[in-house]
């Protein structure tokens, strides 16, 4: 498939190679907007044409988050007994009650 690929195509340069500037997105929203355009090498009317998007999906892949598995909530209260304040806390607490102290 990619050795058919054209060097260069009619909405720019094709960039097999995926020689594109990546900013960052602190560094994108501080930079004008041809600036950006140039750097990924997009039109600002048509955008990128369906071949570059498709090269570069294969080459970055799709824009998504890998999700990572969030602790059940039981877990996150039982650490924090973990601390050594808490523990004391409770300690403290069970000694109280034990001699009748409740204020």
């Amino acid at each position: 498939f990619f050795s058919a690929l054209p060097p260069h195509s009619e909405y720019g340069r094709w960039s097999l190679n995926m020689a594109v500037d990546i900013l960052g997105s602190s560094q994108a929203a501080c930079t004008k907007i041809s600036e950006v355009v140039r750097l990924y090498q997009a039109d600002m009317v048509l955008g990128l044409s369906k071949m570059e998007a498709d090269a570069r999906l294969l080459y970055h892949g799709y824009n998504e988050f890998k999700a990572e598995e969030e602790d059940s909530l039981a877990k996150k209260y039982f650490e924090q007994f973990k601390d050594p304040m808490i523990a004391l806390l409770l300690v403290s607490a069970v000694v109280s009650l034990l001699v009748g102290q409740y204020d």
